[in-house]
């Protein structure tokens, strides 16, 4: 399992209020073109200085509708293309590791189908909140559409793992990466209770105060020799992911 934090730089773009009117559509691309550029040349130059050791997480957001059953194959081109080509333009010749996520199940489908370097993971809100996507409001969901478009894994809310915790199975079963999100990550316990369940990883805020309360019971248990001890070491996520404390059993 893996203990990690992502620091985050998002830039929002003007989107129609409504899916469903191409005309709206066309207005927000139009008032979002000179935006655009700004946004490639800064994922351009943040990947110039980024020493290569360093891996990253790239969570590729869209700003449409919940009520949008689905998003437009054009808004998805339009964002997944250049980031694809920005990426690999960096990485063709190193060896950073690079996972790519988004919470939109049509985007990771793109990104899965154009290249096949990189891991892709689904983030889901499993029923959290409503969306007219059915991919996105269930567990069964959205395991079901990971694993059709072979992606890498899925990334649930913490509460709804720990509520539902034959989620691992159902994830292992389908050959997933099972990874969680959300502030109940910040205790440690929690973050304790995943790794036993088989939980891949966790993403968390409170990395310093999770790490180093784990780090302590692995040291106190090691002492004790007790059969659960866990070590923790600096590493990558196992499907490509940033720098993050991997745990291991």
């Amino acid at each position: 399992m893996c203990v990690c934090a992502c620091v985050r730089k998002s830039v929002t773009l003007p989107f129609p209020s409504s899916c469903t009117r191409p005309v709206a559509l066309a207005l927000a691309k139009d008032m979002s073109a000179s935006t655009v550029p700004d946004l490639w040349g800064c994922l351009d130059r943040f990947l110039q200085g980024l020493p290569e050791h360093v891996g990253l997480n790239l969570e590729v957001k869209m700003a449409m509708p919940n009520t949008c059953p689905a998003t437009p194959p054009e808004e998805v081109d339009r964002m997944v293309t250049p980031i694809l080509e920005c990426v690999q333009r960096h990485t063709e010749t190193s060896s950073r590791g690079v996972t790519f996520s988004s919470f939109d199940p049509d985007v990771c489908v793109a990104l899965k189908s154009r290249q096949s370097r990189y891991p892709v993971v689904f983030l889901s809100g499993m029923g959290l909140y409503p969306h007219a996507d059915a991919r996105r409001t269930s567990i069964e969901a959205a395991i079901n559409h990971a694993a059709s478009a072979q992606l890498a894994g899925i990334v649930a809310p913490a509460s709804v793992l720990l509520a539902n915790q034959g989620m691992v199975a159902a994830a292992k079963a389908a050959n997933l990466a099972l990874m969680t999100y959300g502030r109940e990550n910040n205790e440690p316990e929690n973050v304790r209770q995943q790794a036993k369940l088989g939980v891949k990883g966790a993403i968390l805020d409170e990395v310093e105060h999770v790490v180093k309360e784990l780090e302590r019971e692995a040291q106190a248990a090691v002492i004790h020799r007790s059969p659960d001890a866990v070590q923790y070491q600096v590493g990558h996520l196992d499907v490509g992911a940033p720098a993050a404390i991997r745990v291991r059993a």
